[in-house]
């Protein structure tokens, strides 16, 4: 793996990975952003709506981070990835389709395994994918990536939810659609060759 050169292999993987993390990390302050124009839908507090939202959102992360590990590791990093995003994917289109309180806490928690498993499988692909020279580089610019969507994130939710009464639902589904792209594009990635060789 060290031989391999750095260009363009481990650039497309690195920009593959890194728009992972713009959306897992524009998705994780969504629900704050959201939560007002939520609330006075569904009838609740904007605050208890956010906070026990993000609460459930955190705990589908770490759940993620940890439970999809064995995945990662018995089934290959492709497949972690793969599947990590579609949990991602489903959970933040069905929070724009939600029509209760119940349903968008139900569809954060899903939301949140997805992204806490991508952001963990990512970035542990991401360096054995890249040779030793260029390694802390590439886990830093993926990094950037992924604090350029949590800075984004809000900027689009300011100008999406005002639009119509919908808007929030777009700006969940906005998401979702970057997801399905990110998981159509990673098709064509290889399979780790570091996991290959320990099974």
């Amino acid at each position: 793996m060290e031989r391999f050169g750095s260009w363009p292999w481990p650039l497309s993987v690195l920009v593959l990975i890194g728009i992972a993390y713009f959306f897992g990390l524009y998705d994780v302050l969504t629900l704050g952003v959201a939560a007002p124009a939520i609330a006075s839908q569904l009838g609740v507090s904007a605050t208890t709506l956010a906070s026990v939202g993000t609460v459930i959102a955190l705990v589908g992360y770490l759940i993620g981070a940890v439970g999809f590990a064995h995945i990662a590791d018995k089934y290959g990093r492709k497949t972690g990835l793969t599947v990590t995003l579609i949990s991602y994917s489903i959970g933040s289109l069905l929070t724009g389709l939600s029509t209760n309180i119940f349903e968008v806490y139900f569809w954060r928690f899903i939301t949140g395994i997805g992204i806490g498993a991508d952001l963990a499988i990512a970035a542990a692909y991401l360096s054995e994918m890249t040779p030793a020279g260029v390694r802390g580089r590439f886990q830093s610019l993926g990094t950037f990536f992924g604090f350029v969507g949590a800075g984004i994130g809000p900027l689009i939710g300011l100008f999406v939810i005002p639009v119509a009464s919908y808007g929030w639902r777009v700006y969940f589904i906005i998401g979702a659609l970057g997801g399905l792209a990110i998981l159509y594009l990673r098709r064509s990635i290889p399979e780790s060759p570091r996991w290959l060789i320990m099974k």
